[in-house]
């Protein structure tokens, strides 16, 4: 039986790095996503280092573009949608 595979958006800092480096430490497997590797490029030799998985998401990318991506990595037990940021303000006031 295989380790449960994490799919993690907005892995370049914060929540999401850290959340993929400790399932990376649990043995679990990790494809995180980011919307440029080169701006992210610590978080990503940390994680790939740590044995984990990168790849490029916007979701400004075709349905199509995104849907293949999904697809690509395999059955996700785990989805954590942690990409993303609010400017009109704190998200726990937003409904």
């Amino acid at each position: 039986m295989s380790s449960p595979l994490w799919f993690i958006t907005g892995v370049s800092n914060g929540f999401g790095l850290i959340l993929a480096l400790r399932a990376l430490q649990a043995n679990h497997r990790v494809i995180g996503s980011v919307r440029s590797k080169s701006k992210a490029a610590d978080a990503v030799k940390r994680i790939e280092a740590a044995g984990g998985q990168v790849i490029e998401m916007d979701m400004t990318e075709s349905k199509d573009s995104i849907t293949k991506k999904i697809k690509a990595a395999g059955p996700i037990d785990y989805l954590i949608n942690n990409a993303g940021y609010s400017v009109l303000k704190a998200c726990e006031t937003i409904t």
